[in-house]
């Protein structure tokens, strides 16, 4: 079996933007994905890499620069929504709300990150890079989201 780490970015309006998809070949099931979440932190580092070349090309698109931008132009500007499906321990999500708020100081992202696992979830809602984006941005700025979701139901 294969997945696809898929981050997509969307417009103010819905409608699709850009996004990237990382191919990974596993036994996608909730308990095997639940069972390995402890040990999957020792791989942050090689999936992250992954990650920051996803966000890198979503972050050359114009199209991204402009929502970016669109979403820091006051109090009353929509932020950008970001959904991360087989978000894992958040390597995707947290590199490009690191990268975008980087980009565009002032942006806004609402985040919906989704995996089939909820262990991985809770490693992502316990994540250090977490703490650190919500204290480096300003209040209201982030919003973040971890749902339960398997992405061959999404479809």
């Amino acid at each position: 079996n294969s997945f696809c780490t898929l981050l997509v970015v969307l417009s103010p309006h819905r409608r699709f933007a850009n996004s990237h998809c990382t191919t990974m070949s596993t036994d996608a099931k909730p308990q095997n994905w639940s069972a390995t979440a402890e040990a999957y932190k020792h791989f942050e580092a090689f999936t992250g890499g992954f990650a920051r070349d996803a966000v890198d090309m979503l972050l050359k698109a114009p199209a991204i620069r402009a929502l970016l931008e669109a979403s820091a132009a006051g109090p009353d500007a929509a932020p950008v929504k970001v959904l991360d499906i087989a978000a894992g321990t958040g390597a995707a999500c947290f590199a490009f709300a690191e990268a975008a708020f980087a980009l565009v100081p002032g942006a806004k992202l609402d985040i919906t990150a989704t995996d089939l696992s909820d262990k991985m979830l809770e490693g992502l809602r316990a994540h250090p890079r977490l703490a650190a984006l919500q204290e480096r941005v300003p209040a209201g700025a982030l919003t973040l989201r971890a749902e339960a979701a398997d992405m061959m139901d999404l479809a």
